[in-house]
């Protein structure tokens, strides 16, 4: 460990000269990710201090935490779903609380509406063709 790392990771959390509020987005996944510490009352679902945005947000509306089996969905209110900018609207209108089960069908009602969209429109663009 050199001396610089020692001395920027001296001091962990608020006490560190590069903190930025314990608020990040997390390369592989998109998401926006917080650092708590261990006296926050939802520390319980953080993995040593860590915790998705938008799983704290739903726990803090609701006043309790959440259970490994609930799943919080982004709506897509402001962005498209799959979006990064989607993934980081974490405001509770944009957030769905759902369990694993009733996430998979939701997902399945999606794509299931999102290929009948596609068959329509392919059948219109063959029938503009058809006509020109």
């Amino acid at each position: 460990m050199t001396i610089e790392h020692q001395r920027r990771y001296a001091h962990r959390g608020k006490q560190n000269s590069h903190w930025n509020g314990g608020r990040h987005i997390e390369k592989s996944s998109g998401y926006v990710e917080l650092t708590i510490t261990p006296d926050d009352s939802l520390y319980c679902m953080s993995d040593h201090g860590a915790i998705l945005e938008h799983r704290y947000v739903m726990a803090k509306h609701l006043g309790r935490p959440l259970t490994t089996d609930e799943l919080v969905h982004h709506r897509g209110i402001r962005y498209p779903i799959f979006s990064k900018e989607n993934k980081g609207d974490n405001l509770c209108d944009n957030l769905k609380l759902v369990t694993r089960k009733n996430h998979s069908y939701e997902l399945y009602v999606y794509i299931s509406e999102l290929e009948s969209e596609v068959a329509r429109l392919r059948k219109e663009l063959e029938e503009a063709h058809v006509k020109t």
